[in-house]
């Protein structure tokens, strides 16, 4: 029995040469994969199951009628194509903490990759780097400038693939209002096939609780008025929630922001016992440690105090002073560590 084995594009050709009569059969053996049959009348069989650049070995067997059999040489051949890839459709980034941005993205399975090539543009500038995986990490992503990746491959059979579409991490930037609402806004994703179903902002404690998920479905801009006066240090991600399934979500880098203690005053009170702005206080958010002092005039110490909640009642030492101008000197820590100083004028006035 003569097995010739030619390799085709994306197949393998089994050719034999035998008596033509008193066969039942022919087998063939392919490496570990399940045998291959062919009907008596054939003199050739066509194997499509195969991929690019792996070797194939071949055996064939004829059956005859009376039980006896005819066993072929082994051959082998190693498979080709010249089909071109499929492009890489799908390109998630994720943008970690220290700041670099890692690169996933979803591969055609009916090709092999050898190598990915990975290009980075930023500010009209190119940089490329290879991988064998369909992941890569980018270690010198900034955040202050605009970094977009495109991808492509070279297959087992030397054949490349079209460029990618560009995949843009998303940037979060925040600002802190003056009455401590923070406003959001990030960069719409783009990477995917199929695109973005919909955004969710996370935000976290400074130990890394998570304190609120909000979907946004396709804005791209969120103003965080939540009242939480037990955090003032807060953290903020953006995850990019895409419309194809299997599809690794894209997330932004993270962002603190730290809350001012918003420290205000009356500029006068009344200490008449009427219930209506008796005493002087400071007022603030996130103070930690306070400690206030007030003076006459003359510089001569009235009333000092390390509690918040306490303030003056005009008096000193039980005896209620004159109507006029004295001055304050407030010192905190908030509870970000941070020190201040607050100083002003207030007017004391004797109302009946």
């Amino acid at each position: 029995l003569n097995l010739d084995l030619t390799s085709l594009n994306n197949m393998k050709c089994l050719s034999c040469l035998t008596s033509p009569s008193g066969v039942s059969n022919y087998s063939f053996t392919k490496n570990s994969d399940p045998p291959l049959s062919a009907s008596a009348a054939s003199t050739s069989l066509d194997d499509t199951n195969i991929i690019c650049g792996v070797e194939y070995c071949y055996q064939q067997t004829t059956n005859y009628a009376n039980g006896s059999r005819s066993i072929s040489l082994p051959k082998c051949t190693t498979a080709i194509s010249t089909n071109i890839p499929t492009v890489v459709e799908n390109i998630s980034t994720v943008v970690a903490e220290q700041n670099n941005v890692q690169l996933e993205w979803t591969q055609d399975p009916a090709f092999s990759p050898t190598l990915y090539t990975v290009t980075e543009t930023v500010s009209g500038n190119f940089t490329t780097n290879t991988t064998s995986t369909p992941t890569f990490v980018d270690d010198s992503y900034l955040l202050d400038v605009t970094s977009c990746y495109k991808i492509n491959y070279v297959d087992a059979c030397n054949n490349k693939s079209p460029v990618s579409i560009e995949a843009c991490p998303m940037l979060l930037v925040g600002k802190l209002q003056s009455d401590n609402t923070i406003s959001l806004t990030w960069n719409e994703y783009v990477g995917w096939k199929s695109g973005v179903h919909h955004y969710v902002v996370e935000k976290f404690s400074e130990s890394g609780q998570l304190l609120l998920t909000i979907n946004t479905g396709n804005i791209t801009t969120y103003l965080d008025d939540t009242q939480d006066l037990n955090n003032q240090s807060v953290l903020y991600r953006i995850t990019a929630i895409p419309n194809q399934a299997g599809v690794r979500p894209s997330s932004s880098n993270t962002i603190t922001i730290i809350k001012e203690p918003n420290l205000f005053y009356p500029t006068a009170f009344t200490p008449n016992n009427d219930g209506l702005n008796d005493v002087f206080n400071v007022f603030g958010q996130f103070i930690t440690t306070f400690e206030m002092r007030i003076f006459n005039r003359w510089g001569e110490m009235m009333y000092s105090t390390d509690d918040l909640e306490k303030g003056w009642d005009g008096h000193f030492k039980g005896t209620l002073m004159p109507e006029g101008t004295y001055v304050f000197r407030a010192n905190i820590t908030d509870q970000a560590g941070r020190s201040f100083e607050q100083s002003g004028t207030i007017l004391l006035l004797k109302k009946d």
